[in-house]
């Protein structure tokens, strides 16, 4: 590394320094001056800026690639700014590595983007503790960031440089950017705990405000500076007789009597000495001058400091001071008067006892006063700590009767025993000092052991001639923990619950969420607070449908409903919502409570349930029409093309018999077709190769779709065998390009080709099982598949073709053919670009070479005896007159009892049976045994236009099972008698 390199470094590193500051003036300090959105992107072009700068000064190592500290920049934006930032950031920083140009432009793009994800992944994994996070996880990240930076770096620089920018960049990058990226991120989380620790602050100021706002005492909150009075509580305001906003325009100066400098002295001592009490006159708005005791000192409230102020009024209590002490003097003046003087004497005395009698009955008032008052438990005590005085509220609070209670220790009655030293030094101290103890929060001790949490005020009463007074006043606050507690509890269970919950005011703005509703929809409490629910709406419903869940909200009814709605990142779900009135104890409404239940699976389940049923239904109609229905057309079929061998080819009508023929094929096609579909198909799979199956195809493909057309084949060289019926596979290859060729206005391209695929374990999914496949893709050049359209694709009957020219049965009988076969299909569509079906069917397990299909056998003749057995008349009289033509001699029955009783008869052998599966009283596969019992070298073909269980397992034919479709052409039916009849002992079942 050259000193230019260094100097580089440390620049960029001058310039991180300044993204510390960024954190802390946007974030930490000012975060309440903008909105969450516009602060993010201000942030975001901040970040850029200052990273622009860093790529400004770089360390060129040779021409066009150069280095910077942008990645540490980008990995600690991404863990502590989140994405919008961030986002910004690495947009501008890859727009000006592309202008800077070079060799190492793509892989400076994706460093920047790479350094950004790191962070932001990491920030989703440990957001909750980024305040916290320590040195080491800090210098994993930056060590993860430049794995990544390293990594791409040796993939994408040019190969001539890679040795050159390995050699000299991997070891000061590994070394230095991870610490680089740990110190940083040490500043962002100290700045973010700080940020934390005032929010504690803010929350405590809001406890102080109800408390403030609640308390029946008057208080007042003074700016000590300035007099100005901040705020006085409502007892304040009904105490003075002014309103709470005159107050607030008022200053101490103008209730005050007092000096105004004697007034500021008092804040100002208050203020820096803590609290402060004193006697002073108050003036009322209608002008009467009251004694007041003012206990004040400071209090921390949105970051600034002012002074509280409790104030008793003592008026009347100085008011029988003065008189006793009045009395008192003019009873020492008569003592010093003449024997004229006694009598009068003796009437300020009987006055006096009056007087103190008064005092007495006062003081006996205050006592029973304070005795019954239950939510103060008040005791007095002397200097020394002995309880003299012990109310109702005291007995009721510790559990100690007045008579347990007087006489003994404070100290050791009430307090713990890790407080006792504390409480009896600050006794003493009050008593030296004359002021009061600091009212404060403690936990004491019940008689029966147990904690009482109380808040607490001690004050001393100086008696004249005597020792002080002491009283402690202590206010309960067991049940407002307990109350706490159960709030605490309540707000967890919310917090937790399964189900979101959304709290509204009255005008339907969001005012709670709880954790379930930002993980269902995306938004978070900051995020939703202020918006109406409408956030969510997917258009789903209408404003009509609006109106009416508003009308039940404003009549105060519970709404109950089910609808569709938008995640924020524009996904759609279910809910299933219940929304209730909340109501205050006078019954007015004051917000609305919505439980909302995800039900989106559901949803879904049922879909596929209909699917499913659906399916069904198919299934059971073309099971239910195709034995008969098939039946019928081998008659026509047979019929016709036994008619048309017999008719000059010139002749009109054999060009009419050559209709009905292929009117039949079709209709024989368009049965199969809902056989395949309904996966009720007979098959009779085998070994195949697909390259050779889709080659044997490409003409009849060439005319499905067209000269206007190109068709193109790309085949897989070293392909593996499937196992599959080869007539499928040609369903499957017809339908997909019949598709293609409809989706292509003018001229295109359809592409067909094969691949093998491998799905390993960890790829697996329930529809995409793990395995080696075998692909059959087939492309065009078309308009796409709309989105409505790729929901119903593979449904029956659904078709977006012209009337006339569809059926809605070519995908479904695809997607049959497909489960059938153990195999699944993907699909990938865009709009006017094309789209792509792959077909991926099962390796074939093993592969038997003589099992391997060839599709190249004519039908000879043949001299063997065959007894055919078919219910179906017309179906017996066609394979009897096809055998015959063929030189067969030809056994046959309607009837099932009465071929057992022919087989049994026959003198010689029967070479083969040919049976139907579906006959009376008894099913083919019955009747077969039967047969070779009496002639055990008979071969048997099994026929049927639909699937028996009797010989498939669930439509597939096993091997050695030998069967013929329905309807079938009489050289089809003569190719497989002649088939089963030429093969080895050892393969007939």
């Amino acid at each position: 590394m050259t000193d230019s390199a260094y100097l580089a470094l440390v620049h960029n590193a001058a310039l991180l320094i300044a993204l510390a500051y960024v954190h802390e003036l946007f974030v930490t300090r000012h975060s309440r001056l903008l909105e969450d959105i516009p602060r993010k992107i201000l942030t975001g072009l901040i970040l850029g800026t200052i990273g622009l700068s860093i790529m400004m000064t770089p360390w060129v190592l040779t021409e066009g690639i150069v280095f910077d500290t942008r990645s540490v920049l980008l990995g600690v934006s991404g863990l502590f700014f989140g994405a919008i930032p961030t986002g910004i950031a690495m947009f501008m920083l890859s727009a000006f590595r592309i202008y800077q140009g070079g060799d190492g432009a793509l892989p400076g793009v994706c460093v920047i983007l790479a350094s950004g994800l790191v962070g932001f992944v990491w920030r989703l994994k440990r957001r909750d503790v980024l305040p916290t996070m320590s040195w080491w996880e800090l210098y994993l990240v930056g060590l993860a960031v430049h794995i990544a930076m390293v990594t791409i770096l040796w993939l994408t620089v040019p190969w001539p440089d890679t040795i050159n920018v390995a050699t000299v960049i991997v070891l000061p990058v590994m070394l230095i950017y991870p610490v680089a990226t740990m110190v940083l991120g040490k500043v962002m989380a100290t700045g973010l705990q700080r940020q934390n620790q005032g929010s504690l602050l803010i929350e405590s100021e809001e406890r102080y405000r109800t408390l403030f706002e609640n308390n029946h005492t008057i208080m007042l909150l003074v700016e000590p500076d300035s007099a100005n009075i901040f705020d006085a509580n409502p007892c304040a305001a009904a105490y003075y007789g002014w309103s709470r906003d005159q107050m607030r325009s008022m200053t101490m100066h103008d209730i005050s009597t007092l000096d105004n400098d004697l007034v500021k002295e008092r804040l100002k001592d208050a203020k820096t000495t803590g609290t402060h009490r004193y006697h002073s006159k108050h003036r009322l708005a209608d002008g009467i001058i009251r004694e007041v005791e003012v206990f004040t000192g400071p209090i921390q409230l949105d970051g600034k400091k002012y002074l509280y102020s409790i104030i008793h009024d003592i008026t009347e209590r100085l008011a029988s001071e003065a008189e006793l002490v009045a009395n008192r003097d003019r009873m020492e003046e008569l003592l010093v008067e003449t024997e004229s003087a006694r009598a009068a004497l003796a009437r300020a005395l009987e006055e006096e006892k009056r007087t103190l009698e008064a005092l007495r009955n006062s003081e006996l008032r205050f006592s029973i006063l304070i005795g019954h008052i239950e939510s103060v438990a008040v005791q007095g005590y002397a200097p020394d700590g002995k309880i003299r005085y012990w109310n109702n509220a005291s007995e009721k609070l510790y559990g100690y009767t007045r008579e347990e209670a007087i006489g003994r220790d404070i100290v050791e009655l009430i307090c713990r025993d890790d407080y006792k030293a504390h409480a009896r030094k600050a006794i003493t101290k009050m008593v030296q000092t004359n002021k009061p103890m600091k009212s404060e929060e403690l936990v004491l001790k019940h008689k029966d052991g147990s904690d009482v949490h109380v808040f607490t005020s001690h004050t001393i009463v100086p008696v004249t001639g005597s020792e002080p007074e002491l009283f402690a006043m202590d206010v309960d606050l067991s049940e407002l923990k307990l109350a706490t507690r159960e709030i605490n509890k309540l707000t967890q269970a919310i917090e937790q619950s399964p189900i979101s919950i959304v709290i509204t005011n009255t005008a339907g703005e969001i005012q709670y969420v709880n954790n379930q509703f930002t993980e269902t929809t995306g938004y978070t409490l900051e995020e939703a607070r202020g918006k109406s629910q409408r956030i969510l709406d997917s258009g789903s419903l209408s404003d009509r449908d609006h109106e009416k869940i508003w009308e039940a909200h404003k009549d105060g009814k519970v709404w109950r409903g089910e609808f569709e709605n938008r995640r924020k990142d524009g996904t759609l779900f279910w809910e299933r919502v219940t929304i209730s009135p909340m109501r205050d104890e006078g019954g007015t409404i004051t917000g609305f409570l919505s439980v909302k239940e995800n039900i989106t699976e559901q949803k879904t389940m049922e879909d596929a349930l209909r699917q499913s049923q659906k399916m069904q239904a198919v299934g059971r109609l073309a099971g239910g029409v195709a034995h008969d229905f098939n039946n019928m057309l081998g008659v026509i079929l047979g019929y016709t093309e036994l008619a048309r061998e017999q008719i000059d080819p010139s002749t009109p009508l054999h060009k009419q018999l050559l209709e009905i023929q292929r009117a039949a094929l079709r209709s024989a096609d368009l049965t199969r077709q809902l056989l395949a579909f309904a996966r009720k198909q007979t098959i009779q799979p085998r070994t195949v190769d697909i390259n050779e199956c889709v080659t044997n195809t490409l003409k009849m493909i060439g005319r499905l779709i067209g000269e206007h057309i190109e068709l193109k084949w790309i085949p897989c060289n070293d392909a593996w065998y499937i196992r599959i019926d080869p007539t499928q596979l040609d369903q499957v290859l017809a339908n997909l390009s019949v598709n293609a060729r409809d989706a292509i206005e003018g001229s295109g391209t359809v592409t067909i080709k094969t691949w093998n695929h491998r799905i390993e374990p960890e790829e697996e999914t329930e529809e995409r099982p793990a395995g080696d496949y075998v692909a059959l893709s087939v492309i065009d050049t078309g308009s796409g598949i709309t989105p409505d359209a790729m929901e119903h694709l593979f449904e029956p009957f659904y078709t977006t073709k012209d009337i006339g020219k569809g059926t809605g049965l070519g995908l479904p009988t695809v997607y049959g053919i497909i489960k059938q076969n153990g195999g699944f299909v993907e699909v990938e569509t865009e709009k006017n670009r094309g789209t792509a079906f792959h077909v991926h069917f099962p390796r074939a397990e093993t592969v038997d070479e003589e099992e391997v299909y060839q599709s190249n056998s004519l039908p000879p003749k043949g001299s063997e005896t065959i007894m055919v057995v078919e219910d179906e008349r017309p179906i017996l009289a066609l394979a009897e007159a096809i055998l015959k033509k063929y030189g067969y001699k030809v056994i046959t029955t309607h009837d099932p009892g009465t071929a057992i009783e022919l087989a049994t008869n026959h003198q010689g052998d029967i070479n083969l049976l040919i049976t139907d599966v579906i006959l009376p009283n008894i099913n083919g596969r019955e009747l077969a045994q039967q047969i070779r019992e009496l002639h055990p070298e008979a071969r048997v073909i099994f026929m049927s236009g639909y699937t028996a269980d009797v010989i498939s397992d669930r439509g597939v034919i096993p091997k050695g099972v030998h069967f013929l479709p329905k309807p079938f052409r009489s050289t089809v039916f003569a190719a497989k008698v002649r088939e089963v009849l030429d093969l080895p002992p050892q393969e007939v079942d």
